[in-house]
């Protein structure tokens, strides 16, 4: 894992964003310039039970190849999973201006109107409608920073 943690972006902090005339939204220039983001794409998924796009570094793609290498190949359960998790990834590719385009299908599942927010989340990021984000931060049982932060020097 530390080989993997030396090299991988680790997202902070939240951002509030609008989508331009095309579509696209700016990605913030903080994680463009992390460690390891030395990337022009990431890639996404829907998390329908939120309604919010999950968005990780193209890094992540190597973590899901040395996963899949390391299933096994009897085992039906693991590769059904891992055929919907393949099958249901976008690509996000940044252009020049460092903005990313979400197509009209994801755009359409996802409801947003002009705004949105873009909020770290360690490992990824989530783009998610900003009402939506507020409600889901009241309604954290991680209100309080630092019981956050003991749970999280629990589980070391």
């Amino acid at each position: 894992m530390d080989a993997v943690s030396n090299s991988y972006p680790f997202y902070l902090a939240s951002y509030e964003r609008r989508f331009d005339a095309k579509g696209r939204v700016s990605v913030p220039s903080e994680w463009l310039t992390l460690p390891g983001n030395e990337t022009d794409y990431f890639v996404a998924w829907f998390d329908a039970s939120e309604c919010l796009l999950r968005v990780y570094p193209s890094q992540f793609l190597n973590l899901l190849r040395s996963y899949t290498e390391t299933s096994k190949e009897s085992d039906p359960e693991s590769k059904r999973r891992q055929r919907e998790l393949f099958a249901s990834a976008k690509y996000l590719r940044m252009d020049p201006q460092n903005r990313v385009r979400l197509d009209d299908d994801l755009a359409e599942k996802l409801g947003f109107a002009e705004q949105i927010f873009l909020q770290g989340e360690g490992m990824s990021f989530c783009i998610n409608d900003p009402q939506r984000a507020q409600n889901m931060a009241r309604s954290s049982e991680s209100d309080d920073l630092y019981a956050a932060l003991e749970k999280v020097e629990a589980l070391r």
